[in-house]
């Protein structure tokens, strides 16, 4: 178990980097590249107002009107930004109560199994126990499967056949303690809901499990097992909700147009009032690359769940769950022998 938890502070999430000018140089998870286009356009359009000032000449006699505008798409852009913010922070809460409940309900089966010790139910607990731990392994990664819109059941693959994990914490693969049968692959082949199927071999599972013998606690407590199973599933489905509902679609065809206008309309308000042709370029290039920059940086980080660089490192936290279960593969199972 010590050699497990070694593995621990190395596992990645996302981007790490330090907060200074460093991260300036950094094109790695950056938005700014995608600006550059914006900038030269703007650049463009404040060079062209300076240098033929006859045909722009009395168009803004006052700056007020479009600092009305800069200010409410500046607004917008803001809130535009806090509500992707808040579905990625909300996402990461719900992948974290999803993977802790399903490790509580996978410690508490394998703790209320292990009491077992007289009657024939002890011939099976090894069988069991390694059972509770592949299933929720293989729940837990279907489960991510599905946030990623991922159904290629060839990417889930035993601790033989895995990719290395790059330096943001994707990979292709996802790693199932003890791999995925040949018949669990046909059957969840078949079926649209795959978690929902494999939580219900786990709960099958239990309920025969404690019939036959084993599980040698009281319902009462056998019960707080199930219920941080259902728990970690109503993680699962939050999680589920902001994968599958976007950004409303007036919204963000308001804000695609309104940038697209402050994009051509702020260049030339600036070189209006600025006499220096380069300060003019460069305000107007600082304006609008600060505003397309916030749009880009709210729609790369909406959906979580995915491979981008900025996406949440789905692959690294099914390691992290697959190392709770394999310290709980590594104590000595003498109980197996007798069997």
């Amino acid at each position: 178990a010590a050699g497990l938890l070694l593995l621990w502070p190395g596992l990645v999430a996302m981007i790490t980097y330090e907060n200074n000018l460093s991260t300036l140089i950094s094109r790695a998870g950056s938005v700014l590249p995608g600006t550059i286009p914006w900038a030269l356009l703007s650049c463009g359009i404040s060079v062209l107002v300076k240098m033929t000032p006859s045909v722009f000449k009395g168009i803004l006699q006052e700056p007020y009107a479009h600092q009305v505008f800069a200010v409410s798409v500046g607004f917008l852009m803001v809130f535009r930004a806090s509500f992707s913010y808040n579905r990625l922070w909300e996402g990461r809460t719900a992948l974290n109560m999803m993977t802790g409940k399903w490790t509580d309900s996978m410690n508490q089966m394998v703790t209320y199994d292990r009491v077992v010790t007289e009657g024939p139910a002890v011939n099976d607990s090894y069988r069991f126990i390694r059972s509770q731990v592949h299933l929720h392994s293989l729940l837990h990664a279907v489960a991510l499967q599905f946030l990623r819109e991922d159904e290629d059941l060839d990417k889930l693959v035993p601790e033989s056949q895995t990719e290395d994990i790059d330096e943001f914490g994707h990979a292709d693969t996802l790693v199932v303690l003890g791999g995925i049968t040949p018949e669990e692959k046909q059957i969840l082949s078949k079926v649209k809901g795959r978690p929902y199927h494999v939580l219900f071999w786990i709960n099958r599972d239990i309920v025969q499990r404690h019939k036959a013998g084993g599980l040698a606690v009281g319902p009462p407590v056998l019960s707080r097992g199930m219920q941080a199973l259902s728990d970690g599933f109503n993680a699962f489905e939050v999680a589920s909700k902001i994968q599958d509902t976007l950004f409303p679609f007036p919204y963000a065809q308001l804000i695609n147009m309104l940038v697209i206008m402050f994009g051509v309309s702020t260049p030339i308000a600036i070189s209006t009032f600025t006499n220096s042709i380069y300060l003019a370029a460069l305000l107007s290039v600082m304006a609008v690359v600060g505003i397309v920059a916030l749009e880009a940086v709210a729609k790369e980080i909406e959906c979580p769940y995915g491979s981008d660089d900025n996406d949440l490192p789905l692959s690294t936290y099914q390691e992290k769950f697959n190392i709770y279960g394999k310290q709980l593969l590594l104590e000595d199972f003498t109980r197996s022998e007798r069997g």
